[in-house]
């Protein structure tokens, strides 16, 4: 556990890097939250003519928004290592009984309800199968993508949902066994044999791209580096400056290596070079910003990464992940029945995209605002008792 030396301020406005509440991460959330948000608002209107220099922009910027998943994978393999570190030395039964009950609370409810409703409107429709469904109730939705089960894309994002709860039932257990330089040398070996099996799976097994995307066992890259990072932090010797000089060093790394297989074929996962370290960079570069942020979170420049919007954002962010494309796609369809695009339904683009993307995001934020104070609130409060 976090001692009280250990969250004593420091001087100079410093605190320590961990601490029992961090703001910052939340802000991060937000930015991932936004950014695939960002992606799926507009997928749909990416085809609209003539869209002009600020559309193309906003397009560009979009079609990164996949990788807002990779952040919130090494936000959660740095907080769930880092909620497993600091209670390692409790009793096993405590140990166990209080992170799953802890998890449990957070994560059911909210999955089930949105599993059961948005199954039950899809399935009217003829949008899911009940193989998906099936699946999905016990967290194998990425696996029923893979096998080809049919399903809406408003449920098709709880694959990545599945691929953290995987993490999240296997690792407790590992961390509870090994000391932690041997936890070190799992995480590096995985890190190391992500690139390589699916390099593999491309080459010579001929995995499909969706396969690529959704397994678990092709995306572990951001929970093992967020992992590192926590275990990183936690290090006897470790210092603000050591720590900074980590998140460079990852960003510099990250882009080197990006840089360098530009032409090989790295912007592509079609091609083996491009599947090995698309997904190992973007978690790199990752896992290096949020190390810069952390310390910058606990400095001086803590208003620079705590930003209210954001963390607000990042607040709700589970919701809004889970209702957004249901919002999008509803959205749409009913614009499309009026016999007009979702791009220029109202006759000029950028005018447009700019409302439809606004009434999309403040939608998704009251309905996860409101699911969050009235329906999952009364769930996180009984976390106290698993403390």
């Amino acid at each position: 556990m976090i001692g009280p030396a250990a969250l004593a301020p420091l001087p100079n406005h410093e605190e320590p890097l961990i601490r029992r509440v961090m703001p910052e991460l939340d802000s991060m959330r937000g930015v991932a939250i936004l950014w695939v948000f960002l992606y799926h608002a507009l997928f749909v209107v990416g085809d609209i003519a003539a869209p002009g220099p600020i559309l193309k922009s906003l397009f560009v910027l979009s079609r990164s928004g996949w990788l807002g998943v990779d952040l919130f994978f090494v936000l959660s393999g740095f907080l769930i290592t880092g909620i497993l570190l600091d209670s390692a030395q409790r009793p096993a039964g405590a140990y166990f009984k209080n992170f799953y009950a802890r998890r449990a609370l957070r994560i059911l409810p909210l999955y089930y309800l949105g599993l059961i409703f948005f199954s039950v409107v899809l399935w009217g429709r003829g949008k899911v199968s009940l193989g998906f469904v099936s699946l999905s109730l016990v967290y194998l939705s990425n696996l029923a993508i893979v096998l080809g089960y049919a399903a809406a894309p408003a449920l098709q994002v709880l694959w990545s949902l599945s691929v953290e709860e995987h993490f999240y039932l296997a690792w407790p257990m590992l961390v509870r066994a090994f000391r932690r330089w041997h936890l070190v040398a799992l995480l590096v070996a995985v890190a190391l044999l992500e690139p390589a099996v699916r390099a593999l799976g491309v080459a010579v097994w001929g995995v499909s791209q969706t396969h690529l995307s959704v397994a678990t066992w092709f995306r572990l890259d951001g929970l093992v580096m967020g992992a590192a990072l926590a275990l990183a932090v936690r290090a006897p010797s470790m210092t603000r400056r050591r720590f900074s000089r980590i998140g460079t060093g990852s960003i510099l790394v990250a882009a080197l290596i990006f840089g360098a297989g530009l032409p090989f074929g790295i912007l592509s996962r079609k091609v083996p070079l491009g599947a090995a370290l698309q997904y190992s960079c973007a978690s790199l570069l990752f896992a290096g910003l949020l190390a810069l942020v952390v310390c910058a979170g606990s400095g001086r420049f803590s208003r620079w990464v705590q930003i209210r919007p954001l963390m607000a954002a990042g607040r709700i962010s589970y919701c809004m992940y889970l209702v957004h494309v249901f919002i999008i796609q509803s959205f749409d369809r009913a614009v499309l029945t009026m016999g007009s695009h979702p791009g220029t339904f109202l006759h000029l683009p950028l005018l447009s995209v700019a409302v439809r993307l606004l009434l999309l995001l403040l939608v998704t934020i009251l309905t996860s605002e409101l699911s969050f104070r009235f329906y999952e609130r009364p769930f996180l409060e009984r976390k106290r008792f698993f403390t």
